[in-house]
């Protein structure tokens, strides 16, 4: 646990650590603040956890409470990227979650793959604009038996997608794996000025978020 940072992946900081507040905390008595730098704080991912080389992910969810100070495009909340061989070809993938509009938007490419070996692209933005300088609870989650994608905004659904071979409910659900050839750090508010807590990625599909 690193200042409201938590996670079941045995995932370890960099030694870059965020500033702590024990003044402004969604939960418990602190929580991490950062100050706009661009370096983040990364957090290496070890083999067997869900960002680690060669994983294959069934249900999962990744969760955080979020609170921005400036709201400006492209302020990096959570951000993995890694690489997969595909023939000779070298194909980076990643996943992001960053704030676009004053919205948070999800992003996930190359990691998803149907059946057939097909890798789909998936984007999910929320509808309502966040407040400024305010406490919200984000949440993604995954139900691998449907392939259902959905991101909650304080509980409530803010956008879903069916990564399916139809791209609708019924599908042949596509599942995630990341590649062998290098997975990289978790890398947390690259860029990012406000605060974040109770940071949470798990294997399984939250119903009942906190």
């Amino acid at each position: 646990r690193v200042a409201g940072v938590v996670d079941d992946q045995g995932m370890a900081g960099d030694g870059r650590e965020p500033v702590v507040s024990e003044s402004t905390a969604a939960m418990g008595a602190a929580s991490a603040a950062f100050t706009g730098a661009q370096a983040g704080i990364a957090l290496r991912t070890p083999p067997g956890s869900l960002f680690g080389a060669g994983a294959a992910w069934e249900d999962f969810t990744i969760e955080f409470w979020l609170y921005p100070a400036t709201m400006a495009n492209g302020e990096s909340i959570l951000a993995w990227e890694g690489t997969l061989r595909d023939g000779t070809v070298r194909v980076p993938q990643r996943i992001r979650a960053r704030l676009s509009e004053r919205r948070l938007a999800w992003e996930m490419a190359e990691l998803f793959v149907l059946p057939s070996g097909k890798r789909l692209p998936v984007r999910l933005e929320g509808t309502r604009q966040l407040l400024p300088r305010a406490w919200h609870h984000h949440l993604l989650r995954f139900d691998a038996a449907g392939g259902m994608l959905e991101y909650l905004l304080d509980g409530v659904p803010e956008a879903i997608a069916w990564v399916t071979s139809t791209g609708r409910e019924g599908g042949d659900p596509a599942a995630v794996r990341t590649g062998r050839e290098q997975a990289g750090p978790v890398v947390l508010g690259a860029g990012f000025t406000g605060f974040l807590d109770e940071l949470r990625v798990s294997r399984r599909f939250v119903e009942e978020p906190v």
